[in-house]
């Protein structure tokens, strides 16, 4: 798979027939994120080092790191996007063509920092001065988009395109299946993914969870499960059905499990 050729169509094209391609740009920008670079000023000092000077071909300025990086326009960037979630499902079919089967996982993470001047540094609810960023990886740790975002940007934000974005190219034949916490549990989500045919397990919110057990209580049906649930070798699941307006498909009910 030459992903060089399938990314080179998506970025910046230069404006003058010299110097370093924008596709070796690219790939210096990712050697350094592999190498452990944190800054534009990390890719200058990595041209010390011969390793990665002869990888890259001598690497290039952080002033041209920085150009290249503000060059992209925002539609360059979203189809940069789109052609990477296409070739991560590719490399995932590729490696294991017997498994049909693809689990995906979304979450949030907090990027704390401790600099002033940073763009986009807020204060979350957890009181820490941070980015954020929302993830999509499978069982294989193949991850899918991101998004980073100020600090203070709720987790779910943004989900329901990442999902549509990624299941459209999976496959026809995968079972899909999705899971996430409870910051996840939204109307809006729940129908993007049942539109797409995706199985999920969202987790409920405390005050959601807590009414429908209240009312359902005396008609759960318990039943042990071999099942190691918080360091147990067994525990007990119940179902019960959460009547919700305005899911896709006609549905009127979601099925949820206690345990």
């Amino acid at each position: 798979m030459q992903i060089a050729e399938k990314l080179s169509s998506y970025l910046p094209t230069k404006k003058r027939n010299r110097g370093i391609s924008s596709i070796n740009k690219f790939l210096i920008l990712l050697y350094s994120l592999i190498y452990g670079a944190d800054c534009l000023d990390d890719i200058e000092d990595m041209r010390e080092d011969p390793l990665f000077a002869e990888i890259t071909g001598g690497g290039m300025a952080a002033i041209t790191g920085g150009d290249f990086l503000r060059s992209f326009k925002k539609m360059e960037l979203e189809e940069l996007k789109e052609e990477r979630i296409k070739i991560v499902i590719g490399m995932r079919e590729s490696l294991f063509p017997k498994d049909k089967e693809i689990i995906v996982m979304m979450d949030s993470t907090p990027h704390e920092h401790y600099g002033k001047k940073f763009e986009a540094i807020e204060w979350n609810y957890k009181n820490m001065w941070c980015l954020d960023s929302l993830n999509c990886y499978d069982q294989y740790g193949f991850h899918y988009d991101f998004e980073l975002r100020g600090g203070s940007t709720y987790s779910s934000v943004g989900a329901e395109l990442m999902i549509r974005k990624i299941f459209k190219h999976v496959s026809i034949g995968f079972k899909k299946y999705f899971r996430a916490d409870s910051a996840f549990s939204n109307l809006n989500i729940y129908n993007e993914l049942i539109n797409a045919t995706v199985k999920f397990v969202i987790a409920l919110k405390a005050n959601v969870y807590k009414s429908i057990l209240e009312k359902n209580e005396k008609i759960i049906k318990w039943k042990k499960k071999k099942i190691e649930f918080l360091g147990a070798k067994s525990c007990e699941m119940g179902i019960a059905l959460y009547p919700l307006k305005g899911l896709a498909e006609g549905l009127k009910y979601l099925k949820v499990i206690f345990i």
